[in-house]
């Protein structure tokens, strides 16, 4: 399998390590392994260029393109980020902000249709849970249909403040869905909730109230067959 790694951060703490424990279970010898941190990917500027124009016009395509070709040719795709004010860190927020055009209403990739997403975050007190969360929300809706969370509170700000006792229980889980997730192998096609948001946006788009770019696209995939003349009755 083919395994891509978006960092939300680049040091390694409590967050990183468990990342490599969940590798432990489901990494394979055979598997190709990418890893990307995003520390240094600016901020979208929200000029709107992906969705009017096209992506590639995007002033920042040089420093994420070669991560977004990645991750459209990965099986699997993690995220990890440290918990930062109950949220991910900006770094990674950053870069989903620059992948918004992959989102269900405006280009979804067909190939995130058969991939797995999984989802790290650990922290001092709380907020992991709401970090998971709102990246697998990312992941569903560039349509992966199977997602993982791992959230741990280990009441530590780095991994050598975590007791030897959480430490081995933390790996354990973090192994363990790892090996979950590789026993349980890839999804064969989306989910029936992402199948209906599919279809409601293709209705949408065969509205003719859709942006051009996208219901370009829309058409050129197969999704929608035609599209009413803006002003129809």
């Amino acid at each position: 399998m083919r395994i891509v790694v978006l960092h939300g951060q680049v040091h390694h703490g409590v967050t990183w390590h468990l990342l490599q424990a969940l590798l432990a279970g489901l990494h394979a010898p055979d598997d190709s392994l990418q890893e990307f941190t995003l520390n240094n990917l600016p901020s979208c500027t929200g000029c709107f260029t992906c969705f009017k124009v096209d992506e590639a016009r995007c002033p920042h395509r040089a420093q994420y393109g070669r991560i977004v070709e990645a991750i459209e040719a990965a099986d699997i795709v993690i995220a990890t980020s440290p918990t930062y004010c109950m949220e991910m860190s900006g770094q990674l927020k950053t870069f989903f902000d620059h992948m918004a055009y992959r989102w269900a209403p405006h280009r979804p990739h067909p190939a995130m249709w058969n991939k797995v997403g999984i989802a790290i975050s650990s922290t001092v007190g709380a907020g992991a849970g709401n970090v998971v969360r709102s990246i697998a929300r990312q992941f569903m809706w560039w349509l992966i249909p199977r997602r993982y969370t791992l959230a741990l509170a280990l009441q530590a700000a780095n991994w050598a403040e975590v007791s030897p006792e959480k430490q081995v229980r933390a790996a354990r889980q973090a192994e363990a869905l790892g090996r979950k997730i590789r026993q349980r192998g890839l999804p064969k096609r989306m989910g029936l909730l992402q199948r209906l948001i599919h279809f409601g946006i293709g209705m949408g788009v065969r509205s003719g109230k859709w942006l051009a770019r996208d219901t370009e696209y829309w058409l050129a995939q197969g999704w929608v067959r035609s599209v009413k003349c803006k002003g129809a009755g």
